[in-house]
């Protein structure tokens, strides 16, 4: 399914100038965008499932040193389902919704 203009849009805006969007990491998958801070960006829409594999995306990002810090931006309604995913998968971050008004810190959850 081609992606949105408005998808398009916030990539581009999370890259900053002198990121990169559609980075792709080792394992093959892709970040929506990666800023030249090192800030691992993915952006989803498509409910739990979609959630889940961008965070696991996200953890390997981070996990690899690709990236220093993740961020999640969901609609409104999955902020809780995101967060709960992002805590379960033991990834820290932010979480912010589509707008960037609502942030959520995610601590990462020690063993």
């Amino acid at each position: 399914m081609p992606e949105s203009g408005r998808h398009r849009q916030l990539k581009n805006k999370d890259a900053h100038a002198g990121g990169l969007t559609e980075y792709v990491l080792p394992s093959g998958n892709r970040l929506d965008a990666l800023s030249p801070t090192g800030i691992a960006v993915e952006i989803e829409r498509s409910g739990q499932a979609g959630i889940r594999k961008s965070v696991s995306t996200l953890r390997e990002a981070v996990n690899s040193g690709i990236a220093r810090k993740a961020r999640l931006r969901v609609p409104d309604g999955d902020l809780d389902v995101a967060y709960q995913e992002m805590r379960r998968q033991r990834v820290g971050g932010e979480l912010t919704n589509l707008s960037g008004r609502a942030k959520i810190h995610v601590p990462k959850r020690r063993r």
